[in-house]
């Protein structure tokens, strides 16, 4: 019967996404003849934007139902067992095997997006005139990527399945509160040590832009020692910036691109709006929502093990733990499309109010509406997606809704 269940909300999941897909691909169309999308954009630009978001639409439909294939695959032929009693045969600690099952088996699984990944970098992007990522660079990233991956998953397993011997009856307890601490140390280690080995970050340099932006500072009494500019334009056109990190790790960082886009006013508008993102406590609330959803999922994943009907239903040995955990954590994707809207939902709040800061520390809106528009244009994005759409996947609102917020007196 579970198994049914979980095919039911599969089907649910891939229907709902590929309406939601056509819904949008709909909405784009109808933007060339939009009034308030042809004063934003020109019609060269517009036409483009069209042509981009209906690529991407119809790549994400293929990858819907691609994604979800692998996964019914996954789950239902038998090689999440195989694969484990493979690994059992060269270990005898429960523990290791465990750790090495886990880690191994969804590295093996990301290598199954790969081609998915080459597409969108080298074609569709590559189309657009966005791609400026090199084979060799993709090749370069994806290397670095799974040393780090496994150099930071392993000891997290190791630790979580010691965890789970060593208290049996509470692991799911003990297992949180490891999961939450080696999410807190890796908001401290990310920007500081993983960031700069993907991407060289350097000080914003000396100037009329720089002085402007630290006098801002200043003025709204965020203390930093630097502002940081990250050469995205090396792997993307694409333009953004972004805040990350507690305490003295904490960084706001440019996109060079966005940096040569944006005027003076545009980027201290921008600055404020991350600098309000702080301000408002939106790392601390998400990262409290965070140990929030890691209690009820390891609880979740304690009462699956307690039941011998669920490893049963996935054709699993009872008792499994390990087992148990990866399917959990397989499935788990599925039940989570349907509560990201309350995700987004929680997500646009914030950026709403991160406007509003920024709105009020530079005494205007206009300069934060002409960067978006501006970042709009550069991206290609679409002003106006249909209302299902950014419901359940924008985790910011459209660029209309915050034109208003922001020009609204």
């Amino acid at each position: 019967m579970i198994f049914e269940i979980f095919i039911v909300f599969l089907l649910l999941k891939v229907f709902a996404q590929l309406l939601l897909e056509k819904f949008n691909l709909n909405s784009i169309v109808k933007n060339r003849a939009d009034q308030q999308v042809q004063e934003i954009m020109d019609e060269a630009t517009l036409n483009k934007t069209i042509n981009y978001s209906v690529a991407k639409g119809r790549f994400s439909m293929f990858k819907i139902v691609y994604s979800a294939l692998v996964l019914l695959l996954v789950v239902s032929t038998g090689v999440i067992p195989f694969f484990y009693d493979r690994v059992s045969s060269f270990f005898e600690s429960e523990i290791l095997i465990n750790a090495l099952f886990i880690v191994v088996f969804m590295t093996l699984l990301s290598f199954v997006s790969l081609p998915l990944s080459l597409f969108n970098t080298f074609v569709l992007e590559e189309k657009f005139g966005f791609n400026k990522m090199t084979f060799k660079l993709f090749l370069s990233d994806l290397l670095k990527s799974l040393v780090i991956s496994f150099v930071l998953s392993f000891p997290l397993a190791l630790l979580l399945f010691s965890g789970i011997e060593l208290f049996p009856n509470s692991w799911w307890l003990v297992g949180s509160f490891i999961v939450i601490g080696f999410q807190l140390v890796m908001q401290f280690i990310f920007p500081k040590f993983i960031l700069p080995l993907f991407n060289k970050l350097t000080p914003l340099p000396d100037g009329e832009l720089k002085d402007e932006v630290i006098h801002l500072a200043n003025e709204l009494k965020f203390n930093t020692k630097e502002i940081l500019v990250m050469d995205g334009s090396r792997r993307s056109k694409h333009s953004n910036a972004f805040f990350t990190g507690f305490g003295k790790s904490r960084r706001v960082v440019f996109f060079d691109t966005l940096v040569e886009q944006l005027k003076i006013n545009e980027l201290k508008a921008v600055f404020a709006h991350e600098v309000g993102h702080y301000k408002k406590k939106h790392i601390v609330k998400g990262f409290l929502v965070g140990i929030l959803m890691t209690f009820v999922g390891f609880k979740l994943l304690h009462w699956a093990t307690i039941f011998p009907s669920f490893n049963l239903a996935f054709d699993l040995i009872p008792g499994e733990i390990a087992q148990t955990f990866l399917v959990f954590l397989l499935i788990s994707n599925v039940i989570g499309f349907f509560v990201s809207p309350l995700s987004n939902l929680f997500s646009r709040k914030n950026e709403y109010e991160a406007d509003a800061y920024a709105k009020q520390a530079l005494g205007e809106g206009e300069s934060l509406v002409s960067a978006l528009r501006r970042l709009y244009l550069e991206n290609l994005a679409n002003l106006k997606p249909h209302a299902l759409y950014s419901f359940f996947y924008y985790s910011h609102p459209t660029f209309f809704e915050r034109r208003g917020k922001l020009l609204n007196n």
